[in-house]
């Protein structure tokens, strides 16, 4: 018996024998169960679940607007949620489900009601499973995620949409890596995409808002105010995702409605971006030389003095430096808020950070004839976490070390430093974690300074760093440290591309490395090559060099560095030179 076709020859009320079918030739090991069709349901509306189908009859008529009114009384309530529903088995317009309440899992059937439920086909594999080339990809919609290609093997979790790492792809499934081990999910044609599809749009017509890619979903509104300029921060056939009114959601434009609109990358310095320029990580104060800060700070460049880098983010570098860091902050530990208090003042004391950096400044002054010149600085937040840490925990404890940095810089009074706002040091937002961070920046901003940030390659929320409640945001290729970990995919072209649309700066990444392996100074050569090619040199570039590595193209004895030394210094001092 050829099963794959069982489903589409029986009409709907003999479906449950086909697949009762099914279901015991995938009991008694019969491969070829798995070739045929399987199904879920997506669930907008609480409905009610029954132990059986219930016959049909006046009173299931009578009490379809009212479950409680029939004879027998429903098991629970199948919740309303974006993942979908694993379908065992149907009897006429009863559907049987895979239900969890809680941590037990369980069997109840419910009413197929059009108002509140969409069936949805997942298809059979075809063929050999693939590999893909690019094995990172974004998936669009809420899922079901199985431990094989069929909804009646066993779920494995569900999963809002996200970046995923694909294993392997047969006919719309994809095989992907999850916490607890590998898993399958159906994308279909349009749900898993290679690019996220973030660009500029316009709104030019009406158009309808789901709050997901699918128009079953009832709908959250419409845009009526256009034309209507925004960011699509994901997209993929006819559907844009977008902030509007401080809330995601999906916007539905089969008919004109959407037109892209030209993006340009921003000027270094911006009102706001703080005027920052060209930035830079300071070093550890224990191994940072005065001669290097000063060069990093000022140099002759074609035949003139000149500023560098012109801000410098301040952070612990690693736990070596501190014997904490600031991208996961202990802040469980009893003493971690007293721990960034004598942080916050030992930035100042003599030799460390604050005071180096105000020494070269002052010379710098000299160097440039500048009475008035000062280089920015931007101090980094902690992203506190722990065990039985609270959000509000969390927010207090950023709170008070602002308020404790903002004291001991007033009262250090630097004469030649311009304080202009924190550095969130946790480079990626997790979904939980975005209220929270809103919040930072809230406080930040009523304080009267920026909020920056420098997300890695593709990190979660990178793209939304404006509706964060960022100021600027510099966006890592990780092309020089990373490439390899992803095939397929144009590391510095999505990148430089992001940055474009969404207004954001880029980096400039490489480490002591590149005096020694000829392929890390090709990948530094890619980054000045591409980004002088579509303009990424001409918007604020944050520079991370593996902790000083630039000091290398200040010394003129190696002589293999003069190409990559000239061409380097132009792209960050002369943006209008020739290509």
């Amino acid at each position: 018996m050829r099963i794959g076709n069982c489903l589409s020859r029986l009409n709907q009320l003999a479906w449950s024998v086909c697949l009762l079918v099914v279901l015991l030739a995938v009991g008694s090991g019969d491969a070829r169960a798995a070739s045929s069709e399987s199904y879920e349901a997506y669930i907008w509306k609480d409905i009610p679940y029954y132990a059986t189908p219930l016959p049909p009859g006046p009173a299931v008529q009578q009490a379809k607007a009212q479950p409680t009114a029939l004879p027998v009384q429903p098991l629970g309530i199948v919740k309303q949620k974006p993942g979908a529903y694993p379908i065992l088995d149907r009897q006429g317009e009863w559907l049987k489900l895979q239900i969890r309440e809680g941590q037990e899992e369980k069997e109840g059937w419910v009413r197929i009601q059009q108002d509140a439920l969409h069936i949805r086909t997942l298809p059979a594999k075809s063929g050999e499973d693939q590999t893909p080339l690019q094995v990172y990809k974004f998936l669009h919609h809420p899922v079901t995620v199985y431990k094989e290609a069929d909804s009646r093997l066993g779920k494995l979790m569900e999963i809002l949409p996200q970046r995923i790492q694909v294993l392997k792809q047969n006919n719309g499934w994809y095989q992907i890596r999850t916490d607890v081990g590998p898993g399958w999910l159906y994308g279909g044609p349009e749900y898993v995409t290679d690019k996220l599809g973030v660009h500029k749009i316009a709104v030019v017509k009406p158009a309808t808002l789901y709050p997901y890619a699918a128009t079953f979903w009832p709908s959250t509104g419409k845009v009526t105010e256009v034309p209507f300029e925004t960011v699509a921060y994901a997209s993929f056939g006819k559907w844009y995702l977008i902030d509007y009114k401080g809330v995601n959601q999906w916007l539905y434009a089969p008919n004109g409605e959407v037109t892209s609109v030209p993006a340009e990358f921003t000027n270094r310095k911006t009102e706001a971006n703080g005027y920052v320029g060209n930035a830079t990580f300071m070093t550890d104060p224990k191994t940072t030389r005065p001669a290097d800060l000063l060069r990093r700070l000022t140099i002759e460049f074609e035949g003139k003095q000149q500023p560098f880098l012109e801000t410098f983010i301040v952070r612990p570098a690693g736990q070596a430096e501190r014997g904490f860091t600031f991208e996961t902050y202990n802040a469980a530990d009893p003493d971690g808020q007293a721990k960034l208090t004598a942080y916050a003042s030992a930035l100042f004391a003599p030799g460390d950070q604050m005071d180096q950096l105000e020494k070269a400044a002052m010379k710098a002054r000299i160097l440039l004839n500048d009475p008035d010149y000062k280089v920015n600085v931007i101090i980094g937040l902690p992203n506190p976490v722990g065990n039985g840490v609270d959000a509000s925990a969390r927010l207090r404890m950023v709170r008070v070390f602002e308020d404790t940095l903002l004291k001991q810089w007033n009262k250090a009074n630097p004469q030649a430093l311009r304080f202009v706002g924190f550095y969130w040091t946790h480079e990626m937002v997790a979904d939980a974690d975005r209220k929270l961070v809103q919040e930072v920046a809230a406080s930040i901003h009523a304080k009267g300074y920026k909020f920056y940030w420098a997300p890695y390659y593709q990190a979660a929320n990178a793209e939304q760093w404006k509706v964060l409640g960022f100021d600027f945001a510099w966006l890592q290729p990780n092309h020089y440290f990373a490439s390899e970990k992803h095939p397929g995919e144009d590391l510095l072209g999505e990148t430089y591309n992001l940055s474009r649309q969404t207004g954001a700066g880029t980096m400039l990444e490489w480490n002591w490395a590149f005096l020694s392996t000829p392929e890390n100074v090709s990948s530094l050569n890619a980054y000045l090559d591409r980004g002088r090619l579509i303009g990424a040199h001409r918007t604020s570039l944050l520079l991370y060099d593996g902790e000083g590595a630039i000091d290398a193209f200040f010394s003129s004895y190696n002589k293999s560095l003069d190409g990559i030394r000239k061409k380097f210094f132009t792209y960050m001092l002369n943006p209008n030179a020739p290509y």
